[in-house]
């Protein structure tokens, strides 16, 4: 449990005001990284290739494989992103987890499931990383939930943030 007293919590519900409000904070942001369940919105894709450092766990099952070309085309810019990554010799901003990754961990028999939904935003000030806000709830980052009722929940408040980056270090880690 976590217990804080200075905390600004933003709930929208509005579909155009959880994407444009995500978009500035990610473009306010030095660094971010987050664990989401999906990762297809090209806008919200394109504002974290933005980003120096960026760094998102992504849920991958079967139908997230690139095999159709409705599929090439919705995970092209993700596709292209991580590539880039790759070809400057640096860890791709994107790991997939969970039931088809790499190495994924059993539980109970089943390879868990990563279906968080949550990004963390960060400060990089003097080399030290600072986490300042989060933005979690039932909206996931693709182009169908904008259509969705949905929310998205945004907690500005450091010792919120760290917790969440606590998390985060977990999974990325697995």
């Amino acid at each position: 449990m976590v217990s804080v007293d200075n905390c600004k919590v933003e709930i929208i519900f509005d579909q155009h005001d959880r994407l444009s409000r995500l978009l500035e904070f990610i473009k306010d942001a030095d660094i971010v990284l987050g664990c989401e369940a999906w990762l297809t919105h090209k806008k919200i894709i394109k504002a974290l290739s933005k980003k120096d450092l960026c760094a998102i766990a992504v849920q991958t099952e079967k139908f997230t494989k690139i095999r159709s070309k409705s599929y090439k085309k919705r995970y092209g810019e993700l596709q292209k992103w991580k590539c880039e990554a790759l070809a400057k010799g640096v860890q791709p901003p994107i790991k997939p987890v969970g039931e088809e990754a790499v190495g994924a961990k059993r539980r109970y028999g089943r390879v868990a499931r990563m279906h968080n939904k949550f990004l963390i935003f960060c400060r990089l000030q003097g080399g030290t990383l600072t986490p300042y806000a989060v933005s979690t709830g039932s909206m996931n980052l693709t182009e169908n939930s904008m259509q969705s009722d949905e929310n998205l929940v945004v907690i500005q408040n450091s010792i919120v943030a760290q917790r969440y980056l606590e998390e985060w270090k977990v999974i990325w880690n697995r």
